[in-house]
C-alpha cells in the first residue's frame, strides 16, 4: 500500500460539550468537554470503571448522554454511523458456527444503506481492508481458528471495511499475547496516516510513542499532548503509582510512570 500524508488538521471530528452519563442513576462521566481534531490519534486511558468504554460508546452513538451534546463529524453520532469504524472489545463467535474471516469483515459492510446481501464491491472492500491489516491470505479460514492477535486484526479490518473517517477502537490488544500486540501496533502505526483515531488502551507505556494526545478518564476527562504525560499525572489519575511496561524490550518511554 502506498504511503499518503496524514489527514490535515481541521475542524474537530468529535466534540463533547457538558456531557454527563449515568448507569441506573450512578454517575459514570461528569461534565465532559472534549474535542478530537481531524488527523489526531488519541489514546483513552484511566482506571477500570473510570468511564473509558462509555466515552467511546457515546462517540459511536451506542449510548445517549444524560446531559450535554455529542457531535461527530458535525452531526449527532447516530446520523453518521456509516462514516465511523467501530472495534468493540470482543466479538463473540460460536466456534461451531462456520463463519470465515472474509464473512466477518463483510459484516462491517451490511446495513447503512448497503442492503443485507454482499455485492461484488463489498467483497472488494472487505479484501482491501484485510490487506491493510496483512490478513488477506487467511480470508477463507474459519474465524474461530485464528489466534487472538489475528482475530483482533480481522476485527480492525471489519471496522475499516466501510472506509471510515473516524476509527473508534476499544482495547484493540485485549487478550492478545505480546507478539500479537506488536503486530497490532504496527498496523495502527500505518492506519494513523489515513484516519482520525480514538483508542481505549491500558498500555500507555507502549502507545505513548504512537499517539498525539492522551485522554485521561476517571469520571471526569482531561486531554493532554503526549509530551505532557508525567509520572505525577498518571499517579494522580490512577490514585497510586503505576508501572507501564513496553513490550518491545526497549525500556519505558520518557515520562513513563514506574512504580
Amino acid at each position: 500500500m502506498s504511503h499518503v500524508p496524514r489527514p490535515q488538521a481541521g475542524p474537530a471530528v468529535v466534540e463533547m460539550r457538558g456531557v454527563s452519563f449515568a448507569y441506573d442513576g450512578e454517575p459514570v462521566l461528569t461534565e465532559v468537554d472534549l474535542a478530537v481534531n481531524r488527523g489526531d490519534f488519541a489514546a483513552v486511558v484511566g482506571p477500570n470503571g473510570g468511564g473509558k468504554t462509555t466515552l467511546l460508546k457515546l462517540m459511536a452513538g451506542l449510548l445517549e448522554p444524560s446531559r450535554g451534546t455529542v457531535r461527530v463529524l458535525g452531526r449527532a453520532p447516530h446520523k453518521v454511523r456509516a462514516r465511523l469504524g467501530w472495534l468493540p472489545q470482543s466479538l463473540q463467535v460460536d466456534p461451531a458456527f462456520p463463519v470465515s474471516v472474509l464473512e466477518v469483515v463483510l459484516m462491517g459492510r451490511l446495513g447503512a444503506g448497503r442492503g443485507l446481501r454482499p455485492r461484488a464491491e463489498d467483497r472488494r472492500a472487505a479484501l482491501e481492508a484485510l490487506a491493510r491489516v496483512e490478513m488477506e491470505h487467511l480470508a477463507a479460514r474459519p474465524f474461530s481458528r485464528l489466534s487472538g492477535g489475528q482475530q483482533r486484526r480481522v476485527l480492525i479490518a471489519r471496522a475499516l471495511a466501510t472506509g471510515p473517517e473516524l476509527l473508534l477502537l476499544d482495547e484493540p490488544t485485549a487478550g492478545v499475547d505480546p507478539a500479537g500486540e506488536l503486530e497490532i501496533y504496527a498496523v495502527l502505526e500505518t492506519l494513523r496516516h489515513h484516519h482520525t483515531m480514538v483508542m481505549v488502551s491500558h498500555d500507555l507505556g507502549f502507545v505513548s510513542p504512537l499517539v498525539d494526545h492522551v485522554i485521561c478518564v476517571n469520571r471526569r476527562v482531561q486531554t493532554h499532548p503526549t509530551s505532557q504525560i508525567t509520572p505525577e499525572l498518571i499517579e494522580a489519575m490512577y490514585g497510586q503509582p503505576v508501572r507501564m511496561v513496553r513490550h518491545d524490550h526497549q525500556g519505558p518511554p520518557e515520562g513513563c510512570a514506574c512504580g
